[in-house]
């Protein structure tokens, strides 16, 4: 279980990565998005459940019906993230 000291380092290194990652993509000239979670589920997986549980829950039953695998929530967040990215940077080209 992580605690709260934990959790601010994890945070701290994902916002690092994701500024180095933005700057590489900006410098590149490369097209990214960045996205909440709760934007992803709702309009492409079209998950409209508040309750984070039920949330997950959804995610990983629609990865499950997707591609027939049994994924844990962080794997179904991050199959249904990558998902959601394409589709977006395909629809904005």
């Amino acid at each position: 279980m992580c605690n709260s000291k934990t959790t601010l380092k994890i945070h701290k290194i994902l916002s690092e990565l994701l500024g180095v990652l933005e700057n590489y993509y900006y410098e590149n000239g490369k097209k990214y998005v960045v996205v909440s979670v709760n934007t992803w589920r709702s309009s492409y997986l079209n998950i409209k459940e508040k309750e984070r549980t039920k949330a997950k829950k959804a995610t990983i039953d629609f990865i499950k019906n997707e591609y027939n695998i049994e994924v844990d929530s962080d794997c179904a967040d991050a199959i249904g993230l990558a998902r959601y990215g394409c589709y977006f940077l395909n629809q904005t080209k």
